[in-house]
C-alpha cells in the first residue's frame, strides 16, 4: 500500500538573539512547534547551524527523502489521531534582519545548582525552550570538564509541550560518544516530560 505525502510550504523570518552570527535553537523551536497539534509528543533535532534569517518550513505527512536530504532541522511529532514532520531547510539572510537584546543570565530566575542537576523558576518572559537550553549549557559548565570546543543544542524529546511551567529542572543522565554527546532529563513542575541532548563541537 503507498500512501500519498502530503506537503506544504511556509517561508518564516527570524530574528538573531544578541550578538549571535546564527539562529538560536529556542527561536527556531518556537517557529515549528507552532505547526504541532495541541496535546502532540515532539522530537527536535538541529543537524546543522543556520546562520540565515529566512528559513523554508515544509510540512510533511510522511517521510520524504527528496526534502530530508536538504535541511537544517526537524520536528517529529505525534498524537493518538496522526503523525507528521515539520522540515526546516535555510534560504538566505536578507537585506533588513533584526537583532533583539538578549542576555542569557536574565533567562535564568531563583537558580540551584546541585551536584548533577540544576533548577529554577521559570521566567515567563522566555519560552520553556530558551530556559532549558540556558540551563543545561549551564549545568554542562558546571558538571563535565572544561574541554576543547562549545556546548551546542541538537536535540530535544518532549512527552508534551507543556502550558504551564512554575519550576523547570535538568538532571545529567549520560554521556556518550567520548563525553561530547550529553544527555539530561527535563522536569517540568516535579514531573519528567522528556530529554534534551547537547554536543560538544
Amino acid at each position: 500500500m503507498t500512501f500519498e505525502i502530503i506537503q506544504e510550504e511556509h517561508t518564516a523570518t527570524l530574528v538573531f538573539l544578541g550578538n549571535r552570527e546564527y539562529i538560536q535553537s529556542s527561536t527556531l523551536f518556537e517557529a515549528v512547534v507552532s505547526f504541532v497539534p495541541s496535546n502532540s509528543s515532539v522530537s527536535f533535532k538541529v543537524s546543522k547551524i543556520i546562520t540565515v534569517d529566512v528559513i523554508k518550513i515544509v510540512l510533511l505527512s510522511e517521510y520524504d527523502e527528496s526534502v530530508f536530504k536538504n535541511c537544517e532541522a526537524v520536528l517529529e511529532w505525534q498524537n493518538d489521531e496522526a503523525k507528521g514532520y515539520v522540515v526546516v531547510q535555510e534560504q538566505h539572510l536578507s537585506s533588513n534582519n533584526k537583532r533583539v537584546p538578549y542576555n542569557e543570565s536574565e533567562v535564568l530566575k531563583d537558580l540551584a545548582v546541585h551536584e548533577s542537576s540544576i533548577e529554577c523558576k521559570h521566567n515567563l518572559n522566555y519560552s520553556l525552550m530558551a530556559t532549558v537550553v540556558a540551563l543545561n549549557k549551564l549545568l554542562l559548565s558546571k558538571v563535565i570538564s572544561e574541554g576543547k570546543g562549545k556546548w551546542l543544542f541538537s536535540r530535544i524529546d518532549l512527552l508534551v509541550v507543556p502550558e504551564n511551567t512554575k519550576n523547570v529542572e535538568l538532571k545529567l543522565v549520560n554521556t556518550l560518544g567520548n563525553g561530547r554527546i550529553v544527555k539530561s532529563s527535563i522536569i517540568v513542575n516535579k514531573e519528567n516530560i522528556g530529554y534534551v541532548w547537547f554536543n560538544l563541537v
